[in-house]
């Protein structure tokens, strides 16, 4: 099951959203940048159309081409 922003919604309110350190946040990143799904001008994912500076600071979170 994808981790999706219904998901992000109901961690929030139920005060369990948790985060990855900063570091792994960036390593995600960098490695979302380089992706060929990427939309660069929104610096969305093609594939779940996530927001991708959020997406890759969430600890649920995963990358739908297994990236990280």
């Amino acid at each position: 099951m994808n981790y999706n922003i219904i998901d992000v919604f109901k961690d929030i309110l139920k005060g369990n959203l948790e985060f990855v350190s900063k570091q792994e946040a960036n390593s995600r990143f960098e490695i979302c940048k380089k992706c060929e799904v990427r939309n660069p001008k929104l610096n969305i994912c093609t594939i779940c159309g996530c927001f991708l500076p959020a997406k890759t600071k969430l600890k649920k979170s995963t990358c739908p081409m297994n990236q990280w």
